[in-house]
């Protein structure tokens, strides 16, 4: 399943301590909800644990 994310509306979702954020499913063309957690992004991305600024400036750094 291909996606790609078509806009920059990225949210921090406190419930799961994630960055959620839409993307399109290429091939069916439906639109799916993703999250990448805050342990991924400081764990691969520099951010900081923690500190729901640095987790979604590292998000939004290297999204593609």
């Amino acid at each position: 399943m291909p996606l790609f994310m078509p806009g920059k509306s990225e949210a921090w979702d406190a419930s799961r301590n994630a960055v959620a954020f839409p993307a399109e499913d290429a091939a069916a063309g439906t639109s799916v909800v993703c999250a990448i957690s805050d342990e991924a992004l400081t764990a691969h991305f520099g951010a900081i644990a923690g500190n729901v600024e640095s987790v979604l400036d590292a998000f939004r750094r290297y999204r593609p």
